[in-house]
């Protein structure tokens, strides 16, 4: 019994050990493209280094714009209800990420837009991806500035020129012609949680499965495990059959 118990402790530590090495070979690989990515490209991805504080400021600055709205993880949909009925309006919304050129040249013209129509029920409204990791999850958002148009429970993906007018002429009538999407429905933390241990063993599967040497080893060695168990089973059963056979007397 006692090397059944080591043998399952040392599986389950290699186990452990694969795992380890494979989330360290993902991150150097997330590293080696950060660093040979071109800078246009990398725009992308500065959110991931910003402190908080430098996203706490960015979102005073966005929500002291008197003509744009902040939302966030916690407003998102309660302020949209994008996916839950639309009730609210129509809304136009950017997601970006620090302070950068393109994103503050895209918050200038959305301020444009709002401007020329404010009194046609648009609401105008951003989304900073630094500091909302479930919305930005939520739109797959993969590149900033992002501007999608929410209209009827359905979104579109805004594509051309960052200018007013043509802005204001996809939501007039431009958004018709670009393909209609589902909202996705709301990211919650009851979803994350559920969410993280199946990513984590649906790891584990794929990372056996791509490398037969050594689920066959790790195979082997649970098929051991049971043999040894079934087998101490037996032989413990065995013995409490032969005690019951031929009870011994009690010696006083």
């Amino acid at each position: 019994m006692g090397r059944s118990i080591f043998t399952a402790v040392a599986l389950l530590f290699l186990l452990k050990s694969l795992v380890q090495f494979e989330l360290g070979q993902a991150d150097k690989h997330e590293t080696l493209v950060e660093d040979t990515l071109p800078e246009t490209e990398m725009e992308g991805f500065a959110w991931k280094t910003k402190t908080r504080q430098e996203n706490r400021e960015w979102d005073d600055e966005f929500e002291g714009t008197p003509s744009l709205r902040v939302l966030t993880d916690d407003n998102f949909e309660h302020d949209t209800q994008a996916a839950t009925g639309q009730t609210t309006g129509l809304w136009l919304v950017l997601f970006w990420t620090q302070p950068s050129v393109p994103c503050r040249d895209a918050e200038a013209t959305l301020l444009q837009v709002f401007t020329k129509l404010k009194d046609g029920h648009l609401l105008v409204a951003g989304v900073n991806i630094s500091a909302n990791p479930r919305t930005v999850k939520r739109f797959s958002v993969h590149e900033v500035p992002l501007l999608l148009f929410f209209r009827d429970r359905h979104m579109y993906k805004y594509k051309g020129h960052w200018a007013a007018m043509n802005i204001i002429n996809f939501v007039k009538e431009g958004y018709k012609s670009v393909s209609k999407e589902e909202v996705p429905k709301e990211i919650t933390y009851y979803d994350e949680l559920l969410e993280t241990p199946l990513l984590y063993y649906h790891g584990i599967i794929v990372y056996l499965a791509n490398r037969p040497g050594i689920l066959a080893g790790v195979g082997s060695t649970l098929a051991m495990c049971g043999y040894l168990y079934t087998r101490k089973w037996l032989l413990k059963k065995k013995l409490e059959t032969n005690d019951h056979a031929n009870p011994r007397k009690r010696v006083d």
